[in-house]
């Protein structure tokens, strides 16, 4: 715990604080480091492609509790307007803007192979992000091919998204408000003052002072308030995998450097374990289903307001997994190597846990079924082809080909039952917590 303050609260607050008096630089480091310690100690996953609004969470408490963030002086009056909880005062977790980037031999030396990256493809050009480098950072405003994109991160609820940041017609920049909504980090435009939900893209509205309530933060004015309804932040296909799958996969790939301007250990997590088993949800404010353990690990999708879950153990049996959601077909590719940031503080130390990649497979107008061979590799009944579990045809009529990657989340049960709990689940569940 010991870095917290250095790492997150002490360093933003000398560059983003300059010109405040001593006094309220003594306050605002000690609400920082009491701020961020608490919300290193949370959890805040949420999953899906859109924000539902659970009116009735409390009812039934046949298999499961109710998480309650408590009103707290330190959690800047624990609730805000929209059900939104502060947690630390905006640009405490500052975002990357001039991102370097590695060979991945290169970052091989200092990741490891199995380390996950998030990977963003426009055009010839592929950058990967790893997450040992967004957990600190959360945020990288970057251009990839031309296109100016919004690399984000949630590592309490090890959730990647993906945007484009041209809103209105122009670039913007983004980070972290320091807010959780519906228990997912928040995102803070830069520009206009808007806050988008991390896991969904979903605009929450302009910034009020509720994450900053002693007026610690100098506030930077919006360049020019927003017309019109506000709208989503719109998706950019991507994935999570293993620095070298994404390797082998991408040759033109390039890694986000450690060299980022900031003295962080990228080598280390500051949030210690916090994917453990039979730990409870804080910072979650909502109905926690215990039909499963809260910190059960799945992928889950919405597709045509339809959601549904893949348990990560079920799906590091089968690897390959096909089905249909939405009334469209999807296939889940689990790749069980990939390594965890929630597990241990020693990254190179981190345990396998896996992550799923979900793909649209139909090419061509026609829906591929793929199955994992007595021989390990991965086919399709259709035409033969092979493919990796990046979603990419290495050999047959396909070969070159790669699956459409579909909006996913890698994160928690408590999370994504409490934001859908009408949720399909693989395996079934039993019944008992839906409808509330």
């Amino acid at each position: 715990m010991m870095r917290l303050g250095e790492a997150f609260a002490f360093p933003n607050v000398r560059e983003r604080w300059r010109g405040t008096s001593v006094r309220s630089r003594l306050v605002a480091a000690g609400l920082a480091a009491a701020l961020v310690t608490a919300l290193v100690v949370s959890v805040l996953g949420r999953g899906g492609a859109e924000e539902p609004t659970n009116t009735a969470a409390a009812a039934n408490t046949a298999c499961g509790y109710d998480n309650r963030v408590a009103g707290n002086p330190l959690l800047a009056g624990g609730h805000a307007p929209g059900g939104v909880v502060a947690v630390v005062p905006p640009g405490t977790i500052p975002a990357i803007d001039h991102p370097r980037f590695e060979s991945p031999a290169a970052a091989r030396g200092w990741l490891g192979p199995k380390a996950p990256v998030v990977v963003a493809r426009v055009g010839t050009q592929v950058r990967a992000y790893p997450a040992a480098i967004l957990l600190w950072h959360e945020v990288v405003n970057d251009v990839v091919g031309g296109l100016p994109l919004l690399v984000t991160f949630c590592p309490l609820c090890n959730t990647a998204m993906v945007y484009e940041r041209v809103i209105r017609g122009r670039a913007h920049e983004l980070e972290v408000s320091g807010e959780l909504a519906l228990g997912a980090a928040v995102l803070y435009d830069r520009s206009d003052g808007l806050r988008y939900a991390q896991p969904t893209g979903k605009p929450l509205g302009p910034a009020t002072r509720a994450a900053d309530p002693l007026g610690l933060v100098q506030a930077r004015p919006p360049s020019a308030a927003p017309r019109g309804e506000p709208k989503p932040l719109r998706w950019y296909p991507s994935d999570l995998m293993t620095l070298d799958q994404a390797a082998a996969a991408n040759p033109n790939l390039v890694v986000l450097s450690r060299d980022t301007g900031y003295a962080r250990d990228y080598g280390a997590s500051p949030y210690g374990r916090i994917g453990k088993l039979g730990s409870r949800p804080s910072l979650y404010d909502g109905f926690v289903d215990t039909r499963l353990d809260p910190k059960t690990r799945l992928v889950g999708v919405v597709i045509n307001k339809v959601p549904q879950a893949w348990l990560y153990d079920a799906l590091r049996r089968e690897r390959v997994r096909n089905d249909t959601l939405g009334g469209k077909p999807v296939v889940i590719l689990f790749r069980e190597d990939t390594a965890s940031i929630a597990d241990s503080r020693n990254l190179a130390a981190a345990p396998a846990v896996g992550s799923a990649g979900v793909f649209s497979p139909t090419v061509d107008g026609r829906a591929l079924h793929l199955e994992l061979g007595g021989d390990g590799q991965i086919s399709d009944w259709e035409t033969g082809s092979s493919w990796d579990l990046t979603g990419r045809a290495t050999s047959g009529p396909l070969a070159g080909t790669r699956l459409t990657p579909l909006p996913h989340l890698d994160t928690y049960w408590y999370a994504w039952a409490g934001r859908y709990p009408d949720t399909r689940v693989w395996p079934p569940l039993p019944p008992g917590c839906s409808g509330r």
